[in-house]
């Protein structure tokens, strides 16, 4: 008889996969229709009638599943096994195939020896149900001759419908262990055999696991292990190969310890793999007590059994996957949830905490807060008294926190059982789950319904401070979440405790500040007092000449002075006028400004009365500050000018000038024209200068002449937008200044000074000197 060639219809709107699978099918086997789309599929379909279709899920035009709803709506195509092809694998995707009629599925990339199966064992059910109908018509007709055949048709009808009650099962149901114990009790009802056993693969060990097992014995043989290869069990599972044994007496591959732990004398038996995604999941192992007792008629029903299971377990696998995932997480939901309330309670605990910077407060607020805020059963807190090497309970909650400070309770640092020193000698949280079994641990009268204990060091600097320890009432009920939470409050309560240790402190020190200040702020007033009083009166009238002077000071005491003095000198010609005038500025402020201020003001006054030029003058003063100058390395800018006025030519005179480091002078000539008396030299105590000699320089001058002196804090005045006052503007407000006097030069001067800086406070000591001929 010629082997009947077999109409597949091929689906796939992927040219490369349609040629993909038609290579897989030997024309020689198969009639090959293709489609690639799903109207094409459907005209084809219902046209040819093929025996089998491949249909994939995902097209452009209309789906798989759609084209299968279609087909399985028509009375002529409904017959049609339909197998889909698609890369999903998801469960939902899964049961509306099946839903929809679909007989299997073939998840991409599809493997040929798979899909090559599958095709065939659909087509062996397609041609047994076609069969049946064919053989239903003839035993029909023919009932009474042939008894013996409507026997056997009613034994196939069984197995048919124990393979639709497999299908429906199978693809109605994700409890694997329900749907195995049913298929196991009908198989073994079916087949009238004595026992029948599921044993699943475990790769991660390299055995077989009996799953389900079904007849005598049944509870013994479940969970039964065996090595991968031992026993005709583990090779059907290693080698991926079906075995019948017609008579396992002389069977050297049996392995007796079964029959052992069963009590039973198996014979024959019938081991199927069962495969997904081309790999060995499972095997169904079948067996009776005859010897002969499977044939090929066996195999043949049971195979599309054990294709139809495959499927079940690797669905019921999944959908196990999918609940222990959605159980996960869940449990890390609620212990994200659970970690970020947490936080935000320690945040704010953190800040109420930070607040309170009274010891004693702080350590009543620590314990309370910790114990309400996040329900502990007993809180309390130790520190460590260096002195004695003992953890003193400074505050703990309740009545028992209450009498064990008032007892004042402490726990040595080399107590070996206690927790709270273990943790204070190690640096390490120590934790106990269950307290009533540690050994040597002793229970507090106070606190009877401890049963877990957690003693958390608190660190600070590197080193230990005290010990939080908190307590519970439940066994095992601080865990790795509490701890991470205690390590944080440890954290916080060692800043809050150095930052209220810190407070104290700096009580204390701000006490003595404010004394020493208060101290320091009467020194300088009367140090400024004493500087001023060093200080001729700023104005000045002689019968040749008219001053006046002005020096304010930017802090309490400063560094800037000024000086004159007048001479009148009998020569053979004539009688002379001498007037001598100094403006100075010495390095630093305070204290030490003002006793080289005093220092260089007398020196000055010794020397300027020994009829002296003025580089002669400066040489000798920078002499006579360097011994004062060598240990405080301050220095003093003097600018020393003098005035000889014959008294017969009144409204004339000499300057002569000479200037050790500070701002030159300036004079008005009484035509308006401006003139800078560029002259200068090294500061005086440096040393340089007396070696070095100071430049001299003479101006003749008449009446209306106006001379001004300043310290280099007005010329270096900025305003807000930090520009210096500088010598183009002290230069244009000189010649802006109306000569009546010296009095009126100076004023306007400082209001020229004063409409420039604004509100800007003044960093450096302010003097003018201004004098009229």
């Amino acid at each position: 008889m010629i082997p009947k060639k077999y109409t597949l219809l091929i689906v796939d709107d992927n040219p490369t996969n349609l040629k993909v699978l038609t290579a897989y099918f030997k024309e020689d086997d198969f009639r090959i229709l293709v489609a690639q789309n799903g109207e094409r599929a459907i005209q084809k379909a219902l046209y040819i009638k093929p025996d089998i279709i491949l249909l994939d899920v995902i097209m452009p035009d209309i789906d798989g599943f759609e084209v299968c709803r279609r087909l399985k709506a028509e009375e002529s195509t409904q017959d049609i096994p339909i197998i889909f092809m698609t890369a999903l694998s998801g469960l939902n995707d899964k049961i509306m195939g099946f839903s929809l009629g679909a007989v299997d599925y073939v998840v991409k990339p599809i493997q040929q020896e798979e899909v090559l199966a599958r095709v065939n064992t659909h087509l062996r059910i397609r041609d047994l149900q076609q069969s049946l109908r064919e053989q239903n018509i003839t035993l029909q007709q023919e009932i009474a001759k042939h008894k013996q055949a409507e026997e056997r048709l009613q034994q196939r009808n069984r197995e048919l419908a124990l393979l639709n009650q497999v299908g429906q099962m199978f693809s109605s149901t994700l409890e694997l262990p329900q749907v195995l114990e049913t298929i196991l009790g009908e198989m073994c009802r079916l087949l009238d055999i004595v026992a029948a056993s599921f044993w699943l693969c475990v790769p991660e060990t390299g055995e077989v696991v009996c799953q389900q097992a079904s007849g005598p014995s049944k509870d013994e043989l479940t969970g039964w292990r065996l090595p991968l290869g031992q026993g005709i069990v583990g090779q059907a599972a290693q080698t991926g190969k079906t075995i019948i044994i017609t008579d396992l007496q002389n069977n050297p591959h049996h392995y007796k310890g079964v029959d052992e732990k069963t009590g039973m004398e198996i014979r024959s038996i019938l081991s199927i793999p069962f495969r997904s995604k081309n790999q060995v999941i499972g095997v169904l192992n079948l067996v009776d007590n005859k010897a002969g007792r499977f044939t090929q008629d066996d195999l043949n029903l049971v195979e599309p059994i054990a294709a139809a299971a495959a499927r079940s377990v690797e669905n019921a696998h999944l959908y196990l996957v999918a609940q222990q995932e959605l159980i996960e997480r869940k449990r890390v939901e609620e212990q994200l949830l659970k970690h970020t309330q947490r936080l935000e309670t320690l945040a704010v605990l953190s800040e109420h905490l930070n607040a309170i910077l009274d010891f004693d407060q702080l350590l009543y607020e620590l314990v309370h807060q910790i114990r309400d805020r996040f329900d502990y059963y007993h809180v309390h807190i130790y520190l460590l008294d260096e002195s004695k090497q003992d953890l003193v309970m400074r505050s703990g909650v309740g009545e028992a926190g209450i009498v064990m400070k008032e007892r004042g309770h402490y726990i040595p640092l080399n107590a070996p059982t206690s927790l709270v020193a273990r943790a204070a000698r190690t640096c390490e949280i120590v934790a106990v789950g269950n307290v009533r079994e540690e050994s040597g641990w002793l229970a507090n009268p106070l606190l009877p319904d401890t049963n877990a204990e957690m003693a958390v060091p608190i660190i600070l600097k590197g080193k230990v401070v005290g010990v939080l320890d908190v307590q519970e009432n439940l066994v095992d009920s601080l865990d790795e979440g509490d701890a991470n939470l205690l390590r944080s409050l440890a954290n916080q309560i060692a800043v809050a405790l150095n930052n209220a240790h810190l407070f104290t402190e700096i009580q204390a020190v701000n006490k003595n500040l404010k004394t020493l200040n208060d101290r320091l702020q009467n020194e300088l007033l009367l140090a400024r007092q004493i500087q001023q009083s060093l200080l001729p009166v700023a104005y000045q009238h002689w019968p040749s000449l008219d001053l006046v002077s002005y020096s304010v000071p930017a802090h309490e005491v400063g560094g800037d002075f000024y000086a004159y003095h007048s001479v009148k000198q009998d020569n053979d010609a004539a009688q002379l006028s001498f007037f001598a005038v100094g403006v100075g500025d010495v390095s630093g402020k305070g204290m030490p400004a003002a006793l080289l201020m005093a220092v260089s003001l007398g020196l000055f006054q010794s020397y300027v009365g020994q009829r002296l030029s003025p580089s002669q003058l400066l040489a000798y003063l920078d002499e006579a500050i360097v011994p004062y100058t060598r240990t405080t390395r301050q220095n003093c800018a003097l600018c020393y000018l003098e005035i000889i006025s014959p008294t017969f030519l009144p409204g004339a005179g000499i300057l002569r000038v000479a200037n050790a480091g500070g701002i030159i002078p300036i004079i008005k000539h009484g035509d308006g024209s401006v003139q800078w008396l560029d002259v200068s030299g090294m500061p005086l105590g440096i040393g340089m200068g007396a070696k070095a000699g100071y430049q001299q320089m003479s101006v003749n001058l008449l009446e209306g002449d106006v001379i001004i002196m300043t310290s280099d804090g007005l010329v270096e005045a900025k305003n807000s937008q930090n520009e210096m006052f500088g010598f183009e503007r002290l230069e244009l407000a000189v010649k802006s200044s109306l000569a009546d006097s010296a009095e009126s030069v100076l004023n306007h001067l400082k209001n020229q000074l004063a409409t420039f800086v604004g509100t800007t406070e003044p960093h450096d000591d302010m003097t003018m000197v201004v004098i009229k001929v």
